[in-house]
């Protein structure tokens, strides 16, 4: 991870900015009062600092760089109090300020393992692009002219998800002659999605870039909760359906069934283990067998009892909401899982959910 310095002055304009704030909050508009509760060690007075110098300091690196998504603090429990939801309900703590920015880049969720240290957390936004918080839909290009659009110029590895996609349907929609000049900038957004969103293996890439369509890509983005990519067996899934969708004889279409999927992102895993206090099990592979078997009860009973981030709860259950009581398959997957080479039948288990209970018992489900 790089370092960032403030400059003095930057860092004492953030400073005053938090202790004006927190003055009209707490006393009035009074700097005075505020500084004397601070002097005093008032632990509200303080973390409502908190909060509005994290604000500040979010924004201002989010400023900095345009492929940073969102700001999150984060902010570590030994006991955590949780809501019937299973959200952490312990405010912003004085002391150290934690920070973690979301990007648009490989492997961008790596950088939380820099920072976790306790077997909880409590995660914060305090900061989200404009853009990043609410982009527009993929069949809704960003205003301007279709062909301002098109020509647009910008790095396909750097940028949004919602522009890839804005300009991949932009040069879709031209006529079959002017679209031919855009047809490698197509080719090269539909590589930078399915890299970012399915899979960097170059056997699939090769076949996945001459099939799959951008909607089909933009689908897969929209049902996709948390970061990363989808596991192996969803992307073996998606391309199946796309080669038999356009190749198949009309009598095998007519059978044809495809289930309504979404997904779980393959760094939202990651973030998983390190909030929970489960990373030391990847050492588990290089143990001898018999101990592989003997830890096996202990490691499935604390992946149970961990919790997703607040945030993914919350997308969780609006997901249970929009699906009603029918029931539902939860499958699980790896990213390698019938990629090239690796069957891996048969390793993973799939749990029928009859969803039939109370919103929040079909949530802990």
């Amino acid at each position: 991870m790089s370092t960032v310095q403030f400059d003095a002055t930057i860092a004492s304009r953030m400073l005053d900015e938090a202790l004006d704030a927190c003055a009209a909050e707490r006393f009035n508009g009074s700097v005075e009062q505020t500084r004397l509760a601070l002097h005093q060690g008032q632990c509200e007075v303080c973390r409502a600092l908190k909060v509005h110098l994290v604000e500040q300091v979010g924004a201002w690196l989010g400023g900095m760089d345009r492929t940073v998504k969102a700001i999150y603090a984060f902010e570590p429990e030994t006991s955590p109090a949780r809501s019937a939801t299973g959200s952490l309900r312990t405010p912003i703590s004085p002391g150290s300020i934690n920070l973690i920015a979301w990007v648009e880049r490989k492997s961008a969720a790596r950088g939380y393992g820099m920072l976790v240290e306790a077997r909880y957390l409590q995660t914060l936004p305090v900061w989200t692009r404009p853009d990043a918080a609410a982009p527009p839909p993929a069949s809704q290009p960003p205003p301007g002219s279709a062909r301002q659009l098109v020509e647009r110029s910008f790095d396909a590895e750097l940028a949004p998800e919602s522009l890839l996609f804005a300009q991949a349907l932009a040069i879709e929609n031209l006529p079959p002659q002017e679209r031919l000049e855009y047809e490698p900038r197509l080719r090269e957004i539909k590589v930078v999605l399915i890299r970012r969103l399915i899979s960097d293996q170059l056997a699939y890439i090769r076949v996945a870039r001459d099939w799959l369509t951008i909607q089909d890509l933009e689908t897969i983005h929209r049902r996709r909760i948390g970061p990363g990519k989808i596991g192996g067996k969803a992307a073996g899934l998606a391309l199946a359906v796309r080669i038999l969708q356009d190749t198949a004889p009309p009598e095998v279409l007519a059978n044809l069934r495809i289930p309504e999927s979404y997904y779980i992102g393959s760094d939202l895993i990651y973030i998983f283990s390190l909030m929970n206090g489960l990373m030391h099990w990847n050492e588990e592979k290089y143990k001898p067998e018999e101990q592989i078997r003997q830890d096996y009860p202990l490691i499935q009973q604390q992946f149970v009892e961990g919790r997703f981030p607040p945030e993914i709860l919350k997308q969780l259950a609006a997901l249970l909401e929009q699906m009603g009581s029918r029931p539902l398959i939860v499958r699980s997957s790896s990213q390698l899982e019938d990629s090239v080479g690796t069957s891996f039948a048969g390793k993973y288990n799939s749990y029928f959910c009859p969803n039939q209970g109370s919103p929040q018992e079909n949530l802990e489900a």
